[in-house]
């Protein structure tokens, strides 16, 4: 019984040396690999003893080395498209033009001065437009002073008479927006009040002027300061002055 079990121990122990010194010369003297002779991705990555992705990868025009085909590019006229068609990203292409149509529009950061570039800022508008909308503000807000950045107009030369072209001239406005503003000035007309200068004459509203004693009007004559039909009406007049 001893005995054979020292020869099954003999012969484990000759089986594991066997293995031991198969796998020992296999590692020194590994088998040649058989390369193909073709001109092509596949032998000559065997020859370099390289994967046939790592050799297309350092030589990607090699013959039978997969190549990308190109992307299929839309026609529009946006970030998407044209990137595409740069063989960019959208990232990247808005990147180097951020005003493009489809790329998205950055938040401005507005500085806090008050002048035209600040104000047309913070409305999203261009400054031209800010100050187009700033001077018309300003027809309708005496108080409201010119605004630092906009282009200031060469003032017109103005007459300095003391008449309402003039005045309207100097204050930079029409002459029915002058009155409009101060209608009690001077040198806008004024509304008539109705009162003759004298008591025998009448004010017709139909002509807006005043009629002297006598006269006629539309339909009627003034007669001492009133309207009277034609039949009442004297047909020589009471002063030489007058007339009928």
């Amino acid at each position: 019984m001893k005995f054979t079990r020292l020869i099954a121990s003999t012969l484990m122990l000759l089986v594991v040396l066997m293995a031991s010194t198969a796998s020992a010369r296999s590692i020194a003297f590994p088998e040649p690999q058989y390369c193909c002779n073709a001109y092509n991705a596949e032998c000559e990555s065997c020859k370099q003893g390289v994967s046939v992705e790592e050799f297309c990868r350092s030589d990607p025009t090699f013959p039978e080395c997969p190549t990308e085909q190109p992307p299929i590019c839309c026609n529009a006229y946006n970030a998407k498209c044209e990137s595409c068609k740069q063989g960019l990203s959208e990232e990247e292409f808005c990147r180097i033009y951020p005003t493009f149509s489809g790329c998205p529009t950055p938040t401005p950061v507005c500085c806090n001065a008050y002048n035209a570039e600040c104000e047309a800022c913070k409305f999203g508008i261009t400054v031209e437009e800010m100050c187009r909308v700033h001077e018309e503000d300003m027809a309708f807000d005496s108080f409201l002073g010119p605004l630092d950045g906009c282009p200031q107009n060469q003032p017109k030369p103005c007459c300095r008479a003391n008449t309402l072209e003039c005045q309207a001239c100097i204050a930079d406005v029409s002459e029915e927006e002058f009155c409009r503003r101060d209608p009690h000035s001077h040198v806008c007309p004024q509304k008539p009040d109705n009162k003759p200068s004298h008591p025998d004459n009448c004010y017709s509203t139909i002509w807006n002027t005043e009629i002297m004693h006598g006269e006629m009007g539309a339909k009627k004559c003034c007669w001492y300061g009133d309207w009277k039909k034609k039949s009442k009406c004297e047909k020589k007049t009471s002063h030489p002055d007058n007339c009928y």
